[in-house]
């Protein structure tokens, strides 16, 4: 299943009326063992993760480093390397000047968090 940040390997839950109930912690996904990240949800990714650096100045850096730190430090160190870094790199530089449009805006963010 997509999420706004890659995909998720979890089946959704149903409620009592046999409606799909999606995991909504965006923030997790980079620690949760249902994360699936494709080639094709690295610019959503990396959208995200330019949004997160953005927040570190509305934030403060304290702050921002207990909420955020670690999604940079897993993209980085754990979901880049999987892929070819030239490609990683445009797609990083796409989503720095035309975000995917679920991290836009920083409200966005604000109603994940």
């Amino acid at each position: 299943e997509n999420t706004p940040v890659a995909k998720c390997a979890k089946l959704p839950t149903k409620d009592k009326n046999g409606q799909k109930l999606y995991c909504m912690d965006f923030l997790k996904c980079l620690r949760c063992r249902n994360m699936v990240v494709t080639k094709e949800d690295l610019y959503r990714l990396y959208s995200f993760y330019w949004l997160i650096i953005y927040e570190r100045e509305e934030i403060g850096a304290r702050k921002w480093k207990k909420y955020y730190s670690f999604i940079m430090r897993a993209i980085d160190r754990d979901v880049a390397p999987q892929f070819d870094a030239d490609y990683v790199e445009s797609i990083k530089a796409k989503a720095k000047i035309d975000p995917h449009p679920a991290w836009k805006r920083r409200e966005q963010l604000e109603v994940v968090a």
